[in-house]
């Protein structure tokens, strides 16, 4: 059982998770931290709002494969918001068919054609782990960087950031890709200006939950 100070950690991390976007520094802690993660999604996942509750949905797959069937079959009973059940039950019907096979046997073809599909998704957030993962399973650069591109030009905060990340892991870069991320690396007002720069060194990080979803040692 949380204690007092643990639930509001937990309760913290989970509303940082919760904004628009993706905070990514929130996304490992709770990973680090999975066990008291999952008791509160269970007992105490209503103290965030309807809002925040449908955002984090969203990333449940992602950042807990091994229990997400247990938490969305339970969050199902629980939820007494309609648009989150709903948004549960499409996510659930998203992932039904890798639910069905014991978790980390998915072929590498199975998941390379998760990652082509997501390219696709609403979620920008959703499409730039999609386009690291069909680069790592290809090494084909065409169709991403187009992708990542066009996330660092029309969005912001956590979306833009990651794709800055990914791109300094993707080789070889277009000379536009190359452009781009010389215009940031020289822009001092631009928060991404130092990412921009390890980018071009080949030094940025990519997030380790999106790291542990790909789990690429088990394909």
């Amino acid at each position: 059982m949380l204690r007092k100070k643990e639930l509001e950690g937990y309760l913290q991390m989970f509303r940082r998770l919760g904004k628009a976007g993706f905070d990514a520094d929130a996304g490992e802690w709770l990973i680090r931290h999975r066990g008291g993660a999952e008791e509160f999604m269970m007992e105490h996942f209503d103290l965030l709002t309807p809002a925040e509750r449908r955002h984090v949905y969203r990333f449940l797959f992602g950042m807990f494969q091994r229990s997400f069937k247990r938490i969305v079959e339970f969050r199902l009973s629980a939820e007494s918001d309609a648009e989150c059940r709903e948004e549960l039950a499409n996510i659930y019907e998203k992932h039904k068919t890798a639910l069905e096979k014991p978790y980390g046997l998915r072929s590498k073809v199975e998941r390379l054609a998760e990652f082509e599909k997501d390219l696709k998704n609403k979620n920008a957030l959703v499409r730039c782990s999609a386009a690291f993962g069909v680069y790592v399973f290809t090494k084909k650069t065409g169709v991403v960087l187009p992708i990542l591109l066009k996330i660092l030009r029309e969005q912001t905060g956590n979306e833009r950031e990651l794709a800055v990340k990914i791109l300094g892991k993707v080789d070889p870069l277009t000379r536009e890709a190359i452009h781009e991320l010389r215009a940031i690396a020289k822009d001092r007002s631009d928060p991404l200006q130092m990412l921009a720069e390890n980018a071009l060194n080949r030094k940025s990080r990519i997030p380790k939950w999106i790291r542990d979803m790909l789990r690429l040692k088990r394909v």
